[in-house]
């Protein structure tokens, strides 16, 4: 079975050192997709290309890594482009959707392997996730409800909804998630773009922002039903301080884990 791994990649390279770790091995390409431009139109420097450039040359000893670009704005564009050339071109089974935030630990996307392997009806396959806002140690408790589509099969026009949430048949692996440092950057105006670029995506609306900033994000980690989409405020209901074992161990070493948590680059 051919797996290859699909990042829209634009901002929020600082994840990236892990997001590789834990998938390189365990997927036979990996697509980088450059958009022109941010969801809301605008002209941004791309964070991610130099980033990826540059790992390619020390640690793309198998040559997985493959380069694309697009001027598509919309999301659902940019997936349906990038998937139809993947499946043209390279001819696998799944395809692993993944953001430049999302953390896998390898032996939880082993076991997703697994499943896929298994699994000769269904077209996508939806995981949980572990949400960490403002700090790598601040998770989100419980889960949120929020199952993401992580496994689409390489079908074209198959990607349906938002990053494929209405890709049928589906399975649901509610046991296996991934790391999602949805709101940890290395400044507070990185976290707001973030929420409002997402809602956008996402055809949602944001909760008051400059509210939410005073009552929930400066009082971190002491906060209650405190979501930045309105009406769905309750999906994050509190926030746990976790002991950092917990995390894979090549978020610890991530330069911006240390700056935000504490520890030397030495």
């Amino acid at each position: 079975m051919k797996i290859v791994g699909l990042c829209k990649a634009l901002t929020c390279a600082d994840f990236l050192p892990a997001v590789l770790d834990g998938i390189y091995d365990q997927l036979d390409q990996i697509v980088f997709l450059y958009p022109q431009k941010a969801w809301d139109g605008a002209e941004v420097v791309n964070e991610v290309k130099p980033f990826v450039r540059q790992w390619r040359r020390i640690n793309d000893y198998a040559f997985k890594i493959v380069e694309m670009e697009t001027d598509h704005i919309k999301q659902s564009l940019q997936y349906t482009y990038t998937i139809n050339q993947i499946i043209n071109t390279m001819h696998p089974d799944w395809i692993l959707l993944f953001d430049t935030d999302e953390v896998w630990d390898s032996k939880q996307l082993k076991k997703l392997i697994e499943i896929a392997l298994e699994n000769d009806i269904v077209n996508a396959i939806h995981t949980g996730m572990r949400t960490y806002i403002k700090s790598p140690l601040y998770r989100i408790d419980p889960a949120e409800p929020c199952r993401p589509c992580v496994l689409v099969r390489a079908i074209p026009g198959i990607c349906q909804g938002v990053r494929g949430n209405q890709t049928f048949p589906r399975y649901v692996a509610e046991d296996i998630y991934f790391h999602h440092f949805s709101y940890v950057r290395t400044t507070e105006e990185e976290v707001f773009r973030k929420a409002r670029l997402s809602t956008l995506s996402d055809g949602l609306q944001l909760v008051d922002m400059d509210q939410w900033k005073k009552e929930k994000w400066d009082m971190l980690p002491s906060v209650h039903n405190f979501h930045t989409t309105l009406g769905a405020e309750k999906c994050w209901q509190n926030v746990k301080v976790i002991d950092e074992k917990i995390l894979p161990a090549a978020v610890r070493e991530l330069s911006i884990y240390k700056q935000l948590v504490g520890g030397s680059d030495e």
